[in-house]
């Protein structure tokens, strides 16, 4: 177990022993003890159906025997439920699953043996502010039809190629985050939630490749705009480990910087790959998206190690049958140096209840990539909907034949009302399910 978050439970001599190398792996053999032993499910966010059981005044401790370790080292969840974002109950419900806490800052990540590591993004901002320099170094920011701007929704937060920029920005996140922030061994910088690169005179000029050639924005976008980014964020991270060698940088590999750049990020460098642009009703190698399994092999040539960020809980409000993505994406991102899987997945306006069976599977896969999907439905159905089990299967599955008959892209603005209305269509199914 050392070094994992597994766990094991063994019997001997009349006695039970919980095993875990982390603080964590403890918790989860106490979940599973209960689960094995007793009738108990933790089946949603939700006050009042956040725990089903049966009372007992004794634990069975027949088949309690197992050792867990998870296929997915790290497994996060970036949980939007509302004003429980950084709640208690959000970290007890996530530990309950056997997964990391939610990202809100009151998470106790290190009391039970999390990394602690900052995955963020979305920040270079923070780092070269606009209101301090601005003014006397405009050369330092993102240029965007000739006018130095901000970082925003319509500009990341700086230039490309400002060397000044670079030492400033590295001097501001060495003593902003890595010295005066939580620690982490992990830190993450990115760019703004923006998909528009610098287009100063320096950023356009074509950028020369370890083979000699030359990359020409006009020759491939798509390609010249990762290169930009990287090799500056190259430069960034060369800087950083003059002083902290020991830091890793993270950094989301999204909108403009998705795709690998034409040459290897630095060694203290890990890409956080955001398939934003993939269709969530095909796993990653479907021919649909081929574009996002090609960026996917592209960074295990370039990074080796990285994490998968994901959309997977973002159309939650409709209960779409996502877990049969999950485990075929877990099992290609797995064969292809993902260590660690983070993802979007709402539990609010009522995506808490619909969507509760999916997490519930979702997190079991994620220990498991080869369970039998069928057979993790059927228990959550027989714990959570008791003597209702029958006819809410014949409900899901209904809703999941109707889902995936969809033809149109689904991604993580899904509209739930267009997804009912589909299934609303196909009277014999609407029948069945609202029956």
């Amino acid at each position: 177990l050392e070094g994992t978050e597994g766990f094991a439970i063994r019997e001997k001599n009349g006695n039970l022993y919980l095993f875990g190398a982390k603080p964590c792996g403890n918790c989860f053999a106490v979940y599973e003890l209960l689960e094995r032993a007793t009738d108990i499910i933790w089946p949603s966010l939700a006050k009042g159906v956040d725990r089903i059981f049966t009372p007992t005044k004794d634990l069975e401790s027949k088949d309690v025997s197992c050792r867990m370790i998870p296929a997915v080292a790290e497994r996060s969840w970036s949980i939007n439920n509302g004003y429980y974002y950084n709640d208690p109950r959000t970290e007890h419900y996530a530990l309950r699953q056997k997964s990391d806490s939610a990202k809100g800052s009151s998470a106790r990540w290190k009391a039970f043996g999390f990394t602690g590591d900052d995955w963020g993004g979305h920040n270079i901002y923070q780092y070269l502010p606009w209101d301090k320099l601005g003014k006397t170094h405009p050369e330092y920011f993102c240029m965007v039809d000739g006018v130095r701007m901000p970082g925003s929704y319509s500009a990341t937060g700086t230039c490309y190629t400002s060397p000044d920029a670079v030492k400033e920005l590295a001097k501001n996140f060495i003593r902003d985050r890595i010295e005066g922030g939580m620690p982490a061994a992990t830190v993450g910088l990115g760019i703004e939630d923006a998909n528009q690169e610098c287009c100063c005179p320096e950023c356009l000029k074509p950028i020369p490749l370890p083979d000699g050639t030359l990359l020409r924005k006009e020759d491939n976008k798509e390609l010249f705009c990762s290169a930009l980014y990287y090799r500056w964020f190259n430069n960034v991270a060369r800087e950083v480990a003059k002083v902290h060698p020991e830091v890793t940088l993270n950094t989301f590999a999204y909108m403009f910087t998705t795709t690998p750049p034409p040459f290897p990020v630095e060694k203290n460098v890990v890409a956080n790959f955001c398939s934003i642009a993939r269709d969530t009703r095909h796993p990653l190698d479907a021919p649909c998206n081929k574009k996002a399994m090609a960026q996917l092999l592209g960074w295990e040539k370039q990074c080796g190690r990285f994490s998968l960020y994901e959309y997977w809980g973002c159309g939650a409000h409709y209960p779409r049958p996502v877990e049969y993505i999950v485990q075929k994406d877990l099992r290609i991102a797995l064969q292809h140096g993902v260590f660690r899987t983070g993802s979007e997945w709402i539990h609010k306006n009522g995506a808490e209840y619909v969507s509760a069976m999916s997490f519930w599977v979702a997190n079991r896969l994620m220990w498991n990539p080869q369970a039998d999907i069928e057979k993790l439905r059927d228990e959550f159905f027989a714990k959570a909907f008791r003597g209702a089990a029958k006819e809410m299967r014949t409900f899901y599955d209904t809703v999941r034949d109707s889902w995936f008959k969809l033809p149109y892209k689904s991604t993580w603005s899904e509209d739930p009302v267009v997804e009912i209305t589909a299934l609303l269509k196909d009277k014999p199914a609407a029948e069945r399910a609202f029956g």
